[in-house]
C-alpha cells in the first residue's frame, strides 16, 4: 500500500500539534473525549445512537488531504490531544507502532475476516466501524443489450470491455477507476490468485498489472473528471470503486436498472482485497478510557450507519437490508495490507507507475521491484 510518512515535519503541522497539545488539559481535568474524524463522518457520528459512548467531541481534521501526516505526527509523538482517531482501514498498520491495542473480545460478532485483518499481539489495532473495499460497478444496460456474460473473471471482463469499446466508440473509456493504483493492483491480483500472497513477482500479479496497463487504470479520484463522473454521464461502461461510492451512484442512477454491482473478478468466485472501512484507533498517548467504544459495534448503531449509506461490519447483518453492495461483500474476503514497510510500499507503487505512466513492461517492473524488496529485507 502507498504510505507517505513525512521525513521532515512541516511547520503548519508542527504548530497544530503544539497548539493541540498545549490546550490539552491534565488527566484529572479531562472533559469529553476528543475523537478526530474525517469530514464526511463528523455529523454521522455526532448524532448517532451511541449513548453508551459517554460525552465525546468529534473533531474534523482539515484539510483532510493532509490528515495522514497529522495522524502520524500525533501518534508518533504520543500526544494526548486526541483520545481516538477514525482512520481508513488501509492506514491502521501504518499507525500500529504507536497504537494502544484494544481487547480482541470486543470484536466478537464482527465478520471474522475483518477481525483477523486488525489482529496483533495483545489485541486488535482498531475498532472497525464500517465495511468497505473495492467493488466492480458496471452498466447493466450495456451488458443486457449486448448479451454479455457476467464479469466474473478478469479474462471475461477484458473480453467484454474490448467488445464494448469496438461497438461504442462514443465512450471516453470502457473502464475507469477511482481507487488508489496499489489498492486496485493488490485486489485484482489477490482475487486472481485466490489468496493474499505478498509475493510480488508472480503470474497473477503480472496479469493484473498488464490488465491495468492495457486499460490505463490510473486513480481518477483526485481529478476534475473522476471515474464516477464518467459513469454518471454515460461515458464509461465499468468503474472500479469503493462500495460506498457505488452506493452513491446507485442511489443517484436515472434508472434503477442502469447499474449492477459485482465483487471483483475472481477465479474462485471469492474476491480478495484490503479492508478499507473506517476504523476507530486509540493513540498510545491517549488519556481516554476506550472501554465505552464497544457501543459503536452494537446492533442499533450499526443499523444507524447502514441507514446513512455505510455497510455494517457485524456478521449478523441482514442481507436484505444490504442491497447489491452488501451482496458483493458477502463474496469478498478482506485482509490487512501486505506488511512490506514504508519503503516496500513505495517500491510497489513505483513498479505500478513504471507500467502505467512509463514504457516498462509489467513483467520487468514487478521483477525489478521484487529484487529491490529482497535487497531491502522486506521479505
Amino acid at each position: 500500500m502507498r504510505v507517505r510518512v513525512p521525513a521532515i515535519l512541516t511547520a503548519p503541522l508542527l504548530l497544530l500539534l503544539l497548539a493541540a497539545s498545549a490546550c490539552s488539559p491534565p488527566p484529572e481535568a479531562q472533559g469529553p473525549q476528543r475523537i478526530g474524524v474525517p469530514p464526511e463522518l463528523e455529523k454521522v457520528l455526532a448524532f448517532g445512537p451511541h449513548a453508551g459512548l459517554g460525552p465525546a467531541t468529534f473533531v474534523t481534521l482539515r484539510p483532510y488531504d493532509r490528515a495522514r501526516d497529522l495522524e502520524v505526527l500525533l501518534f508518533a509523538s504520543r500526544s494526548p490531544a486526541f483520545g481516538g482517531m477514525v482512520v481508513p482501514g488501509r492506514w491502521v498498520g501504518l499507525l500500529a507502532p504507536w497504537t494502544r491495542p484494544l481487547p480482541a473480545q470486543w470484536l466478537k460478532g464482527v465478520r471474522p475476516d475483518l477481525a483477523a485483518s486488525l489482529a496483533t499481539k495483545g489485541g486488535v489495532l482498531a475498532l472497525p466501524l464500517t465495511l468497505d473495499g473495492p467493488v466492480l460497478l458496471y452498466r447493466r444496460d450495456l451488458w443486457s443489450s449486448m448479451d454479455l456474460p457476467r464479469p466474473d473473471t478478469l479474462a471475461g471482463l477484458r473480453d467484454a470491455l474490448l467488445q464494448i469499446a469496438s461497438l461504442h466508440p462514443e465512450l471516453d473509456a470502457p473502464v475507469a477507476s477511482d481507487l488508489p493504483e496499489d489498492q486496485l493492483f493488490w485486489a485484482l491480483a489477490w482475487s486472481y490468485e485466490g489468496s493474499d500472497s505478498p509475493n510480488l513477482y508472480s503470474y497473477p500479479k503480472v496479469y493484473a498489472l498488464r490488465f491495468m496497463q492495457e486499460f490505463s487504470l490510473a486513480d481518477r479520484s483526485g481529478r476534475a473528471e473522476t471515474g464516477s463522473a464518467l459513469m454518471r454521464e454515460g461515458r464509461a461502461a465499468v468503474l472500479f470503486c469503493t462500495g460506498h461510492e457505488a452506493e452513491g451512484l446507485l442511489k443517484a442512477a436515472p434508472a434503477p436498472s442502469r447499474y449492477a454491482v459485482a465483487p471483483l473478478p475472481a477465479a474462485s468466485g471469492q474476491a480478495h482485497c484490503i479492508f478499507d472501512g473506517w476504523c476507530l484507533t486509540c493513540p498510545a498517548g491517549s488519556l481516554t478510557d476506550p472501554s465505552t467504544w464497544r457501543t459503536l459495534l452494537s446492533e442499533p448503531f450499526q443499523s444507524y450507519l447502514r441507514k446513512k449509506g455505510w455497510q455494517p461490519v457485524l456478521a449478523s447483518a441482514d442481507g436484505q437490508r444490504g442491497g447489491p453492495v452488501f451482496t458483493a461483500f458477502r463474496h469478498t474476503r478482506f485482509h490487512a495490507p501486505p506488511a512490506l514497510g514504508p519503503q516496500g510500499d513505495e517500491i510497489v507503487m513505483g513498479a505500478i507507475q513504471d507500467a502505467l505512466a512509463g514504457p516498462m513492461a509489467p513483467e520487468e517492473a514487478l521483477r525489478r521491484a521484487e529484487a529491490r524488496l529482497r535487497a531491502k529485507g522486506a521479505r
